[in-house]
Formats: C-alpha cells, structure tokens, sequence
C-alpha cells in the first residue's frame, strides 16, 4: 500500500506500508527510510541514506542488542515481568527499576543513581530527580 502527502512547500513524502499497515518505506527528495521486518513485525533493519542499524530479539520478543552504523552494540536484558531490567552501552551499564504497577521509579550507573521518579495516582510523573554521576 502507498501513501503521498505533499507538505505546504510542494514537496512530496511517499509512505509505503506492509499488509499489516505496518510502516516499511518512507522516502522524501532528501533521504530514504527502509524498514525489513520479521514475520511477526518485529524490526530487524532500519536504514537511511544507507546507514543501517540492526535488532535482534530474543524466543519472547524482547529486542535484546541493536548495532550501530559504527559498529556500537546495546544489549537489553528483561526481568520476569518483561521490562528491561538492564541495558548495556559500549563501556556502560544502566539498570532500571520499577514499583509494583510498573512503572519506572530509578536508572542507575553502576552504583550512582541519576535519575529516581514518583507517579501520581493518574500514572503521571509527579516528580523527578536526577543526579549528577560521581
């Protein structure tokens, strides 16, 4: 399926979209975006202007490692009640935790908290603290 809409300058976006209306192509003048999927949906590779970076997940669906254009790997890791627990970054390691409706309430670096958050009971952030790593 595609879809063109022109902005108010004339210029036209194209939008191409799988069977399952999924965005897989978004091309303008200036660059193009090429999404391949898996058969469930899932990313695999996202490229534009050539530069591509890749998803792999795991046997639940998890994206556990995305790799850069550079070559920069991250890799998520998940607790049992499916959110990330920790996610590593060349040379850092973040890990997240969450209260019992979960919701994040803490990032950590190693063992420096950077940022702690509180919710309301409409599940907003009513507040947020982030500290400076030591």
């Amino acid at each position: 399926m595609r879809l063109q809409q022109a902005n108010t300058d004339g210029v036209v976006t194209a939008f191409a979209y799988d069977p399952a209306h999924r965005l897989v192509r978004a091309t303008s003048p200036d660059t193009e975006l090429v999404i391949d999927r898996d058969p469930l949906g899932r990313v695999l590779l996202e490229t534009v202007g050539g530069h591509s970076v890749e998803s792999r997940y795991d046997a639940v669906g998890h994206r556990t490692e995305q790799r850069l254009p550079s070559g920069a790997a991250s890799r998520w890791e998940y607790g049992a009640d499916d959110q990330p627990t920790v996610l590593h970054m060349t040379g850092h390691t973040l890990a997240f935790s969450y209260h019992q409706a979960g919701r994040e309430i803490g990032c950590q670096v190693g063992a420096t908290d950077i940022t702690s958050q509180e919710w309301d009971a409409l599940h907003r952030v009513a507040s947020r603290t982030v500290r400076p790593g030591r």
